[in-house]
């Protein structure tokens, strides 16, 4: 299975995240002369088609009726996408809060990092 490689681009003296470059789009952006971080596609997406990347913040439906906000992020005990904080579940997080539970994306750590205080 091939994973479609994504990036979309936070420019920090900007405050904005840039339109998301497929891998070989990357040289598009070469001609930045500020920081960038790059914020990759995790080849999911959230229950309205919203494609989920590094950095975004998921609400979360739980199985018991609960609900939590997750940021997602790169690692953790493990070289995959994944949730922080995490879920109780038996494997990867960030694929069980999309294929079991519902999430939905409503912001992301740089734009609107207040969302997980809540």
């Amino acid at each position: 299975m091939v994973r479609e490689i994504k990036l979309k681009f936070w420019l920090p003296k900007r405050n904005v995240i840039t339109r998301a470059y497929h891998w070989y789009e990357t040289g598009a952006v070469s001609d930045l002369t500020e920081d960038v971080i790059p914020l990759e596609y995790t080849g999911l997406k959230d229950i309205n088609g919203i494609e989920i990347y590094e950095g975004d913040i998921l609400f979360i439906h739980n199985e018991d009726g609960s609900s939590c906000t997750s940021k997602v992020i790169w690692g953790g005990y493990y070289p995959a996408f994944d949730l922080s904080p995490s879920l109780d579940a038996e494997y990867n997080q960030l694929q069980h809060a999309t294929l079991v539970l519902t999430c939905k994306v409503i912001g992301n750590i740089y734009n609107t990092p207040e969302l997980l205080k809540s």
